[in-house]
C-alpha cells in the first residue's frame, strides 16, 4: 500500500513538472524588435522625446541610452519574456 502511494505521488510530481515546463527555450522564433521610432520611444529626463541611438555591444546591435534617458516599447504587451541588458 505504501509503495503504491509513493509511486502515485512520484507520477503526480512528474506530471506537474511536465505541465509547468517552459516551452522550447532554444526556439529561434524570437520577436524581432528593430531599433526605430515605430517600435521604440526614447524620452529624456524632462519627458521630451529623443531620437534613437544604437551601438554595437558584445557583437550585437544595442539601444544606447544616455544617463537619465528611458526607452519604451510602443504598443507591445508581453506575457513571458527575457530581456538582456
Amino acid at each position: 500500500m505504501k509503495a503504491k502511494i509513493l509511486t502515485l505521488l512520484q507520477l503526480a510530481i512528474l506530471t506537474l513538472q511536465f505541465s509547468c515546463a517552459q516551452k522550447n527555450i532554444n526556439d529561434k522564433s524570437n520577436l524581432d524588435l528593430p531599433f526605430n521610432q515605430e517600435v521604440w520611444k526614447v524620452m529624456d529626463k524632462g519627458g521630451a522625446e529623443q531620437s534613437i541611438d544604437t551601438t554595437t555591444y558584445d557583437g550585437k546591435k544595442a539601444l544606447h541610452l544616455p544617463l537619465g534617458h528611458t526607452a519604451y516599447l510602443n504598443n507591445k504587451e508581453f506575457e513571458n519574456f527575457e530581456m538582456e541588458f
